[in-house]
C-alpha cells in the first residue's frame, strides 16, 4: 500500500518545482493510506496537468516520480500476490462446497431409498391387511350361513320335538341336538371373537410400525432442509468472494495502467531534461 508521509512529502517537494501534479487530485486519490476508489485511480491520474519546471528543480522531481513509481511497482506486485492467495482461497472453498453438496445428494438418495422401501413396506402391509379383512368376511358370511343351517336345524328340531314330545327318549335326544348345537354356535363365536381380536392387535401394531416410519422420514426430511439452506449461504458466500475478486482485478488493471502513465511522464521529463542540457 502507499503511504500518506511519502505523498505529503511529494506533495511539499512539488509545491517548490510549479506543482507537476495537481495536488488536490493527489489527496483525493488517497485515504486513510490506501486508494479510496480502486475504479476513479485511471481516470484521475488521466486529468492531472503535468507542467514544465523553469528552475533547477527537474532533477530532484524526476528522482521523486522514480521513487514513486517503484513504489507503486512494489504495490502492484503485493496486489498480484494478493490475487492469487485469493483465488486459491476461493478454490479452496468452492472444493469444499461441492464436497458437502455430493453429501447431500447422498442423502437424498438415502432418503429417497428409505422412503420408497416405508411405500413398499407400507404397500405390503395394506395388501396383508386386505387379505386379512377378506378372510374375516369370508367367516363372518361361513358364520352367518352356519347360523341359518343352525336356524333351520331348531325348526327341525321343533318340528321334531313336537312329532315325538310324548317319547322320552326322543326328547332327551333333542335335548342333546339342542346342547350340541348351542356348543356348536358357542365355539363358532368364540374362533370369530379371537380372530377379530388376532387381526385387531396386527393392525395396531402395523400402525405403530407405520407411525415410527413416518417419524424418521419427517427427521430425514428436515436434515435435508438444513442441508439445503447451508448450501444456500455457501453459496452467497462464494458469491461475496468472487465480487472480491473481481473487484481486486479491477484495481490490478488500473495500478497497470497508473504505471503506464508514470513511465510516460518519466519519458517526458527525460526528453525536457535532456533538452534543458542541450540549451
Amino acid at each position: 500500500m502507499l503511504n500518506v508521509p511519502m505523498t505529503e512529502k511529494y506533495t511539499e517537494n512539488s509545491d517548490g518545482s510549479n506543482d507537476c501534479f495537481d495536488k488536490t487530485k493527489i489527496k483525493e486519490l488517497f485515504d486513510n493510506e490506501k486508494i479510496s476508489d480502486v475504479s476513479d485511480v485511471s481516470d484521475n491520474l488521466k486529468e492531472m496537468q503535468w507542467k514544465m519546471v523553469d528552475d533547477d528543480d527537474g532533477l530532484n522531481l524526476n528522482y521523486e516520480n522514480k521513487i514513486q513509481l517503484e513504489m507503486f511497482e512494489k504495490e502492484l506486485e503485493r496486489l498480484k500476490k494478493q490475487n492469487e492467495l485469493i483465488t486459491d482461497k476461493v478454490h479452496l472453498i468452492t472444493n469444499k462446497y461441492k464436497f458437502r453438496n455430493d453429501q447431500i445428494t447422498m442423502i437424498k438418495v438415502e432418503t429417497d431409498n428409505v422412503q420408497n422401501e416405508m411405500k413398499k413396506i407400507h404397500d405390503r402391509k395394506i395388501k396383508k391387511e386386505l387379505e386379512n379383512v377378506i378372510r374375516c368376511k369370508t367367516i363372518i358370511d361361513k358364520m352367518a350361513r352356519i347360523h341359518s343351517h343352525i336356524d333351520n336345524f331348531k325348526v327341525i328340531v321343533n318340528n321334531l320335538e313336537t312329532a315325538v314330545e310324548e317319547t322320552s327318549e326322543n326328547k332327551k335326544i333333542m335335548t342333546e341336538i339342542m346342547e350340541l348345537s348351542e356348543y356348536m354356535k358357542n365355539q363358532y363365536c368364540f374362533e370369530v371373537t379371537e380372530n377379530q381380536r388376532h387381526f385387531t392387535e396386527q393392525i395396531s401394531k402395523h400402525v405403530r410400525e407405520i407411525e415410527q416410519l413416518n417419524a424418521y422420514m419427517n427427521i430425514k426430511s428436515k436434515e435435508v432442509d438444513e442441508w439445503e439452506k447451508r448450501i444456500t449461504d455457501q453459496q452467497l458466500c462464494i458469491t461475496m468472494h468472487q465480487k472480491l475478486l473481481i473487484r481486486v482485478e479491477k484495481y490490478i488493471t488500473d495500478m497497470i495502467q497508473l504505471e503506464e502513465i508514470h513511465t510516460e511522464s518519466l519519458k517526458m521529463w527525460e526528453i525536457q531534461d535532456m533538452t534543458i542540457d542541450d540549451d
